[in-house]
């Protein structure tokens, strides 16, 4: 397994995760892309986040979701812009994917973020999360081991003719319904929040899906999304045939063009 492609666990990505379920945001949404997803410790989650739904980090949090926050970003939020040991000594966060060009951006961000923090404290996170290291290690583990049954960055590289801008990091969650992924050249960033689920079979152990069509997909946003760049002037040149505002793919029409390669690549390289 190359080492620009990796399998990670992060604290923060479960920190905000768990901080959107206390808050309510997901209730009432059928198949929410963050839920519980039936785990083997899903009552005790549910326990510890009893009670907590107007914590301050859940009041930011509803307010950032009404500004426009959504659920990819809030994801990249946690592993962006909180600090590593989750706490704010001095500083300021350094980097957001959303909310920096809102007025007050830094200091709203700054807010929710040392607020999050606190939440982590006031729930002990830190002590429910080490008391299960045994589970997340052997979730990593089982990641790593299908990465390293093939090169897949190879494969890519030579079917692509592209080569990565950047190291690539699955980060593994167990409250994700489907995978999520982010590129950032310019932050030198490539991760595809990923979900966990149960190993067929009998067997206690977790582990991530098998790999499929969305596997590819979002490993050739890693591959060929810089591309939108490069082929910039190219791709406004499809305008004519592209709605505008009201067309797929949030009305963007270089997203539809990064969106429809990598899902014909992920396709391809399932076929391979």
């Amino acid at each position: 397994m190359r080492s620009d492609l990796s399998a990670a666990l992060d604290f923060r990505v479960f920190l905000v995760e768990l901080v959107y379920l206390a808050s309510g945001l997901g209730e009432g949404r059928g198949g929410d892309v963050i839920r519980l997803n039936g785990l083997p410790y899903s009552a005790d989650v549910a326990r510890l986040l009893a009670g907590r739904r107007e914590h301050e980090a859940c009041r930011l949090l509803r307010a950032a979701f009404a500004d426009g926050l959504d659920h990819s970003r809030l994801l990249q939020l946690g592993l962006f812009s909180l600090e590593p040991d989750i706490t704010y000594p001095q500083g300021e966060p350094r980097w957001s994917p959303w909310g920096m060009e809102r007025p007050n951006g830094m200091s709203r961000i700054r807010a929710l973020c040392e607020a999050m923090a606190a939440f982590a404290a006031d729930a002990d996170l830190a002590g429910f999360f080490s008391s299960r290291a045994a589970l997340f290690a052997s979730w990593k583990a089982g990641y790593d081991a299908e990465l390293a049954g093939q090169d897949h960055v190879s494969v890519l590289e030579a079917y692509s003719g592209v080569a990565p801008s950047a190291p690539y990091r699955v980060v593994l969650s167990p409250f994700l319904l489907y995978e999520t992924s982010h590129v950032d050249v310019g932050q030198g960033v490539a991760v595809t929040f990923y979900p966990v689920d149960a190993v067929r079979g009998e067997s206690p152990t977790w582990a991530v899906r098998e790999k499929g069509p969305v596997f590819w997909h979002e490993m050739g946003h890693w591959m060929l999304d810089p591309l939108a760049d490069a082929f910039a002037e190219d791709i406004k040149g499809l305008a004519p045939i592209y709605p505008g505002k009201t067309g797929p793919c949030r009305g963007s029409l270089s997203m539809c063009v990064i969106e429809h390669t990598a899902q014909a690549l992920g396709i391809r390289m399932r076929a391979w």
